[in-house]
């Protein structure tokens, strides 16, 4: 009978974890359209991981609430074993008052308990929050509410319902561990037919503060060699002039007005699937690091990453921290083909390059007095000349930073024999201003997410392919929703008939094909500094920017401004008939592009904030970054 009893509870155990499993596993498998992108291996994998970890933690919590009964039964002397004998007992008249509050005390140390397994589990994932007292008190109310409760229950029928089925247990177990056997085997022996692949994006990094896009800097020449040896692209546009904007563009292959990514708090659709998921399906290992707060798994692009690191998000994390956690993870993860993106925040503000850096650019002490929070930030305040050119010093000094620190990530590279089978991407998500500029209400333009001129959304973009023999340098105009088709069609992927990207893979255009584009378009939408709602079209020779509201001012119809792409990009006057005929063209493509864009949604998911705290602790950080005011 003892045994039973045992087998009645573990039993219960093992079946509701698998039935709890099973339910989030086809929920999110849905969600995520992993059936119908063809994405089977992730399915798979999905399954293994909410199957494993509902039976195994409702397992520990059953087994706890079992332990605690029969320590309970030493403090009141009593023969109950089983958390049901104890409830049962509760339900008899005698001594009524006593039985409840035991009920209590067992509830708040099963509370407890389960607060405590809570908080192992976000530990294992660096995210531990102590218990409050507060917490405590709520769980000693709750406890004493579910006491009552429980003790007007019809246990006898409740224990009915929970007979043992050993049967059940063991097939449910065997199969568990089965599937389990299976997936080891499949990650040994599945090895993915494409090359490594390594994403690294440097936060701010507009093209001409590189020597391969401008022969009058020298800030870069580590970079520069690389670009000498790999593929350079003349001119590549950013979907957007801000990372909120850009990064799902560069990770899922999407226009801005398509994932909705719009502030802070947003959170890009799962209904989209990123490049990461896509290759993990196929076998590849994938890591994601990141130290910018827009970029993490808080607003959904974490998707189909096995290890996402963003812990130095919350930091002024510089470029070496990076390439340290990235080394550290390699180490591990070199038996087989892997995925990798590096999300840098340098250059971006504030401009706080390392000293030797501020002394190599700035090496006048007199000129160094100029520093202040003004000039290692510069958006959003009055700056005199002398502190301008202060602040653009700095942002060469980080750029300089950088590209000595990616020296030291491409010799690993070597060292390791890395880059005879990776296919490297180094690009920006945008670029920044330096007072170049008028905005359309006649003040000068600083820093980025606040236009759609070339100094915003001019980016590198520069490929080392795998066994490349020689340099090659590209004209034509690419962009970042070809990154990931760019990305799957090097790993041997066919992504077209399932996976909806809105580039077009660059490959063919690497190996000499031609790309039959003419167009190429950027959006800027956002609310979090703003609102803004600005979007762009160009093509090898014009560009039209069409403004519908910036910061408090709304225009109807658009304001359009038209520019010339020549050796730089000024505003033109239409004067004769061809130049009008040519931008009236342009203003047609634009309209028409976006009212053709496919599942085209404004308004995503919403971050739903674990506390205030952490909400608060989000918002500190942006604002140290320029994103709030």
């Amino acid at each position: 009978m003892k045994a039973n009893k045992n087998i009645s509870v573990l039993s219960f155990a093992v079946v509701i974890g698998f039935i709890v499993g099973c339910t989030n596993a086809i929920w999110y498998v849905t969600r995520h359209h992993y059936v119908q992108h063809r994405m089977y291996r992730m399915t798979a994998l999905v399954f293994e991981k909410y199957l494993c970890k509902w039976v195994v933690l409702l397992f520990i919590i059953i087994s706890g609430a079992v332990i605690f009964s029969w320590l309970l039964s030493l403090l009141i002397k009593r023969s109950w074993k089983l958390l049901p004998n104890i409830i049962k007992a509760c339900v008899k008249e005698e001594d009524r008052l006593r039985n409840i509050l035991v009920v209590c005390v067992l509830c708040s140390m099963f509370f407890l308990y389960w607060g405590w397994v809570i908080n192992i589990y976000w530990l294992s994932y660096k995210k531990f929050h102590p218990v409050s007292l507060l917490s405590d008190l709520g769980i000693l109310i709750v406890s004493i509410f579910l006491g009552w409760i429980l003790t007007r229950i019809n246990w006898v029928k409740l224990q009915r319902m929970l007979r043992p089925n050993l049967k059940l247990t063991s097939a449910l177990i065997l199969l568990l561990i089965t599937f389990k056997i299976c997936m080891v085997i499949d990650r040994r022996t599945t090895v993915p037919k494409g090359p490594n692949i390594i994403l690294l994006v440097v936060d701010t990094l507009r093209a001409d503060a590189l020597g391969c896009y401008n022969k009058n800097s020298n800030n870069s020449p580590n970079i520069d060699n690389f670009a000498k040896n790999g593929v350079l692209f003349e001119t590549a546009i950013a979907q957007g002039p801000m990372t909120i904007n850009a990064c799902p563009s560069i990770l899922f292959s999407l226009y801005p007005y398509e994932h909705g990514y719009y502030n802070c708090s947003c959170l890009v659709p799962d209904k989209w699937s990123s490049a990461a998921e896509v290759l993990r399906d196929k076998g590849y290992r994938t890591f994601g690091i990141s130290s910018n707060p827009h970029v993490t798994g808080r607003h959904g692009l974490a998707q189909g990453f096995e290890v996402f690191e963003e812990d130095l998000t919350w930091k002024d994390a510089d470029c070496d921290e990076l390439n340290q956690k990235f080394i550290e993870w390699l180490g591990n993860n070199k038996e087989k083909p892997f995925f990798a993106m590096l999300w840098y925040i340098d250059p971006h503000v504030a401009y706080n390059p390392p000293q030797e850096y501020i002394d190599k650019y700035i090496p006048d002490k007199q000129e160094q007095k100029y520093i202040s929070d003004k000039v290692l930030s510069p958006v959003h305040k009055n700056l005199t000349t002398a502190e301008k050119q202060i602040s653009k010093k700095l942002y060469a000094a980080e750029v300089n930073f950088f590209d000595t620190e990616f020296a030291r990530l491409i010799d690993y590279f070597e060292q390791t024999g890395l880059m005879e089978n990776s296919l490297i991407i180094l690009t920006s998500d945008h670029g920044e201003s330096f007072w170049e500029k008028k905005d359309i209400l006649g003040r000068q333009i600083c820093g980025h997410g606040n236009s759609l001129y070339g100094e915003q959304i001019d980016i590198p973009f520069i490929l080392s392919v795998p066994n490349q023999k020689k340099g090659k340098v590209v004209s034509k105009k690419v962009q970042h929703v070809d990154i990931v088709p760019t990305i799957l069609e090097y790993a041997k992927v066919n992504y077209i008939d399932s996976l909806p990207v809105r580039g077009e893979s660059l490959k063919g255009l690497i190996d000499g094909e031609g790309l039959e584009r003419k167009y190429l378009f950027s959006q800027l939408i956002t609310n979090q500094n703003g609102p803004f709602y600005m979007e762009s079209i160009q093509t090898d020779d014009f560009k039209l920017i069409s403004t519908i509201q910036y910061r408090g001012t709304h225009f109807s119809p658009p304001h359009i401004l038209r520019l010339g792409l020549g050796s730089n990009e000024t505003e033109i006057k239409v004067t004769d008939e061809k130049m009008k005929s040519e931008f009236k063209n342009l203003n047609k493509k634009l309209i028409d592009w976006e009212g053709n864009l496919e599942n085209a949604i404004l308004i995503s998911r919403e971050i739903k904030y674990k506390n205030k705290e952490e909400e608060n602790r989000l918002r500190k950080r942006l604002k140290s970054l320029g994103y709030l005011q």
